[in-house]
């Protein structure tokens, strides 16, 4: 997994986003990196427990890809139910 992504629009410590790709980096040193067309890497150090994986695979990670592909990701928490 390459350190640094080529071509990113926009760079902040933890993240990066180019034009088809995205990148999560942890301080734990759990990573993530989608490529469109590619699909999802992840670089997991020893001490990391495959819950934390799911944890940020199921959050961070899907919602940039469903941005990616067109979708608008949007947490379950944020919606209520008007009568």
């Amino acid at each position: 997994m390459r350190e640094v992504l080529e071509g990113a629009l926009t760079e902040a410590p933890t993240f990066a986003i180019s034009e088809n790709a995205f990148q999560l980096k942890l301080p734990s040193g759990l990573r993530f990196h989608y490529q469109r067309g590619d699909g999802v890497t992840v670089s997991k150090p020893e001490n990391i427990s495959d819950s934390e994986v799911g944890l940020f695979l199921n959050g961070s990670v899907y919602g940039a890809i469903a941005w990616f592909n067109g979708y608008v990701p949007l947490h379950t928490s944020g919606v209520t139910r008007w009568r």
